[in-house]
């Protein structure tokens, strides 16, 4: 399996089951608390999968150069895009049965596992905005 061009001069690369244990051994040496987790967990993903396309070195040594040189949206986008490479391009895939093989293919949100495809925004119906905007000490919203 070979990697996907992001253009630029970058390349998303396969990891190794070795080099997902160490960016998650990484990560949880990262996050102060359970918060903080996925988003390590990504950006020590990247430090490995993340590599320039000509020379084939990483981008960035380790996870923490990774969350000190992209935002947290850029972190989570290119780490989706490597989980949906990752699930495109995995043998393993093809053993599964075909109602198996399509749950596996779903876009999943990358911090908590939910389906994306085709979910709103989550309301709650017990929110009162004129009582968060006293509290808020933003007064009476009439």
């Amino acid at each position: 399996m070979t990697g996907v061009s992001l253009g630029g001069g970058r390349t998303l690369r396969p990891l190794t089951a070795l080099e997902l244990l160490q960016a998650r051994r990484e990560a949880a040496g990262l996050a102060k608390d359970r918060r903080e987790r996925a988003l390590c967990d990504n950006a020590c993903l990247l430090a490995r999968a993340l590599e320039d396309e000509e020379s084939k070195t990483p981008v960035y040594p380790d996870g923490t150069a990774v969350l000190a040189g992209l935002t947290a949206g850029e972190i989570g986008a290119l780490a989706a895009r490597w989980s949906a490479f990752r699930r495109a391009n995995d043998p393993g895939l093809d053993q599964l049965c075909p109602d198996c093989r399509s749950r596996a293919l779903e876009e999943r949100c990358p911090a908590c596992g939910r389906e994306q495809a085709g979910r709103e925004a989550a309301a709650n119906p017990a929110f009162d905005p004129g009582r968060f905007l006293e509290m808020k000490g933003g007064g009476n919203p009439d």
